[in-house]
């Protein structure tokens, strides 16, 4: 399969960055410098690019590129597109008006159902047990820091990354789950770039890319208009 040519921009951006600029960072400065900035890009308009690529699993070799445009606390348009071994598949959706709306391809746009289905009151933890009866035996740790500065798009950005490994011990088997995640900050303390990375005893599992691009002009509409607003 040949990557296409998102994909092959996305990744280019993304090299080491620890160098002499590392700090470590306490949870709570990273977490003013991340929540900070995701709460002041989820107020503009802006146009989020995404690769998600599986390197593991039942969905190994799948590439999802997805695009999504949001109007703040009003409207969202997304276009998703999935190659896979079985063909490619493209998915568009738009909330408007408070309505939503999907299409496959290039068919007709068609108003979404909306889900009656009773939402469930208990959820289970999930917990793996050694056969005993025991929670296995869990180990977490997490480590932030600043990992130094890239200029992207004519944008000088600050590179903060958090690493949190989950090591279970469950009878005589072990597993190590490493999850990364970094956020490329602006000036202006909006998000820029984000990616994320996981591994599972040390084989990687997924590796997802997103850049962000700020639009004023972004104009969400619903593409079928009711009768009412035909009048």
């Amino acid at each position: 399969m040949k990557c296409p040519v998102l994909i092959i921009i996305l990744f280019a951006f993304f090299t080491p960055l620890l160098s002499a600029q590392t700090k470590e960072l306490t949870k709570h400065e990273y977490a003013v410098l991340a929540y900070g900035a995701q709460a002041k890009t989820e107020r503009e308009m802006r146009r989020v690019k995404t690769v998600h690529i599986y390197q593991n699993g039942v969905d190994v070799g799948d590439v999802i590129s997805e695009t999504i445009e949001y109007e703040p606390s009003i409207n969202e348009y997304s276009l998703t597109i999935r190659k896979a071994a079985k063909g490619t598949i493209r998915e568009e959706y738009i909330l408007a008006d408070e309505q939503e709306f999907v299409r496959q391809g290039t068919g007709r746009w068609k108003r979404k159902k909306k889900d009656r289905r009773p939402i469930p009151t208990t959820i289970g933890t999930g917990a793996v047990t050694d056969g005993s009866g025991d929670s296995p035996v869990k180990q977490e740790t997490e480590v932030f820091r600043r990992v130094g500065s890239e200029m992207i798009d004519g944008h000088e950005t600050q590179v903060i990354e958090k690493i949190w490994t989950i090591v279970d011990n469950v009878g005589s088997s072990k597993r190590t789950s490493e999850f990364y995640q970094r956020l490329w900050i602006q000036s202006d303390g909006r998000v820029k770039k984000e990616e994320s990375r996981s591994t599972e005893n040390g084989n990687a599992w997924s590796h997802t890319v997103s850049v962000y691009e700020y639009d004023p002009t972004i104009k969400i509409e619903a593409p079928i208009r009711s009768a009412k607003q035909r009048k």
